[in-house]
């Protein structure tokens, strides 16, 4: 009786929210209908996995999924010509704004967040999050919005160092969802991707009283929706170097003004001594065209949570951005005054709660190091051929620590490339600082997962053989790079991410029909693995592996 109850009440369910499919997400699971069948069904059921009750928090993950079909629509928009006017940047701003408007969000609401604003080619995410640390270390309540996630969307918003609950997640959500929904005018759609997290990142901060909002520029930055914001407390770039060249321009100089674009009048501004002079002149350039104040940091010398040497430089900057933050904070007046040329920053003198922000923060992807049973990964989600020999620089250090302590212990060594890469990106490039040094395995492989943590959402941009026709072009863009060497290397592709990982860990879970072609690495031998191109990658293997990353 109970178990033909139980399907009974699982069928008009599924009726209820077939049909209720086209409305607005308030009428699906908010109805008390459907509220209540889905009670009566848990009740009946007595389980707790039931496939029925997947809760608000899932269905808001695979709708928010749905919203990157129209990624490539965006980038194609991006690309072309006109978007570099100011004309089209007015367009794209104007969107943003109306969209906040309908969420009731005025300019008021956006300026009382207290915006730390951060662009760049490289560091800016663990510029930002270590510019986090060191805020939430001198007792202000943090608001951190970045991209791209790891394993689950909600590391992207996150509430004092952590990423916002699934419920917290769900419950803005739906309301900024529905808001949105309810004012479509005919031929309109929902915001993309990351203009729709955008608007959820802000609408969240706003509701939680952040007592800062630490912001970190998706694309570029002159066209970037976090630019709407209008004062920030203070903004910085980090290192530039040439990347999403098809939307930002070919030269360093056209990076450097499409960066710039977040600088504000009256607002001080933290950059780095670049590497290419011209984007010192066209950075300088734009701060004096609008009136802003720029500095100069430098690198520092301290103990940091984050590894990888290149991390003394972006905690130089997050250490100034966070100096004058508090300054400003105490007197608006503060870092304002501007000068003919950047002003370069002395290095600062660290008092303990700067000590312990920079040493405790956390920032998974970037020189992150994963250890399992005869197996050690090595990641780093470096896309720049420039971000990629620094990694690769770490990558090779502390491998050869471990080398020395396992080869002590008698164990052989050998090491292996897990390879992926997205965009428009040149491989050939990406690829060059990797073929110098000797992998005993290179593997390339697709994003694309088979068996993942529970809570990740895979990418649904594309299939498997649209991703395994870019893997095999990786493949070659290897070979043909090993062709002058004299030592063979051994290469091979694998579908999906999930077979290659299962293979490097020598495991016959989740191959792919091919891959155990592939002659299986000696169990006996310990593995060392550079995991590098993309942090997507990064993502997908931390997913599969299940590593804690929060």
């Amino acid at each position: 009786m109970v178990m033909s109850l139980r399907h009974c009440i699982f069928y008009q369910t599924q009726k209820i929210v077939n049909l209720s499919r086209h409305l607005p997400r308030a009428a699906v699971l908010r109805h008390k209908l459907v509220r209540r069948a889905l009670a009566q069904f848990s009740a009946c059921s007595k389980t707790e996995d039931s496939h029925v009750e997947t809760g608000e928090a899932e269905e808001a993950m695979r709708k928010l999924a749905d919203l990157q079909t129209n990624v490539g629509k965006i980038e194609q928009a991006l690309s072309s010509p006109r978007f570099h006017g100011a004309a089209t940047k007015l367009e794209e701003m104007q969107k943003v704004a109306e969209h906040l408007r309908t969420l009731k969000i005025q300019d008021e609401d956006l300026n009382n967040l207290n915006v730390v604003h951060i662009t760049g080619t490289k560091g800016k995410g663990s510029t930002a999050a270590l510019t986090e640390s060191i805020l939430r270390k001198h007792g202000y309540k943090t608001g951190f919005y970045s991209s791209p996630h790891l394993v689950n969307v909600t590391e992207r918003i996150r509430l004092d160092g952590a990423p916002i609950s699934k419920d917290l997640f769900a419950e803005n959500f739906w309301q900024v969802h529905d808001e949105l929904f309810q004012h479509l005018k005919p031929g309109e759609t929902l915001p993309f991707y990351f203009h729709f997290l955008t608007l959820l990142a802000l609408r969240t901060f706003i509701r939680e009283k952040v007592d800062v909002a630490i912001l970190e520029v998706g694309i570029g930055g002159r066209y970037d929706c976090t630019n709407i914001i209008s004062q920030p407390i203070c903004t910085a770039v980090t290192s530039l170097a040439l990347d999403h060249t098809n939307i930002l321009g070919n030269t360093i100089e056209e990076i450097a003004w499409q960066k710039a674009g977040i600088f504000k009048p009256g607002v001080p501004a933290v950059t780095i001594n670049q590497p290419d002079p011209s984007a010192n002149q066209i950075l300088s350039s734009c701060a004096s065209e609008v009136g802003c104040p720029l500095y100069i940091a430098s690198p520092i010398n301290t103990t940091l949570g984050v590894d990888g040497e290149v991390q003394q430089l972006n905690a130089g900057i997050a250490v100034q951005l966070a100096r004058l933050f508090i300054d400003r904070m105490g007197d608006r007046k503060k870092w304002c005054q501007t000068a003919c040329v950047p002003t370069v920053l002395p290095g600062p003198t660290l008092d303990p709660l700067f000590k312990k922000g920079l040493a405790e923060c956390k920032w998974p992807g970037r020189f992150h190091r994963v250890k399992r049973d005869g197996v050690t990964y090595y990641f780093d989600g470096a896309h720049t051929p420039e971000s990629i020999t620094l990694a690769l620089d770490w990558f090779i250090a502390e491998s050869l620590k471990e080398l020395e302590n396992l080869e002590g212990q008698g164990k052989q060594v050998k090491s292996a490339l897990l390879f992926n890469k997205t965009g428009s990106r040149c491989v050939t490039e990406m690829l060059l600082p990797l073929s110098k040094y000797c992998f005993d395995v290179a593997v390339f492989a697709s994003n694309i997962i088979t068996s993942a943590h529970p809570d990740h959402v895979p990418d649904r941009r594309s299939h498997v053989s649209e991703q395994m026709a870019i893997v095999k072009t990786h493949q070659e863009a290897w070979i043909k790079q090993q062709s002058c060497n004299t030592q063979s290397h051994i290469t091979y592709t694998f579908p999906t991410l999930s077979s290659a990982i299962a293979w490097l860990s020598r495991s016959t879970d989740a191959l792919e029909p091919g891959a155990l072609e592939y002659p299986q690495i000696k169990g006996d031998t310990h593995l060392q693995v550079f995991v590098t191109g993309s942090l997507y990658l990064v993502g997908n293997s931390f997913a599969i592996l299940g590593e804690n990353i929060c």
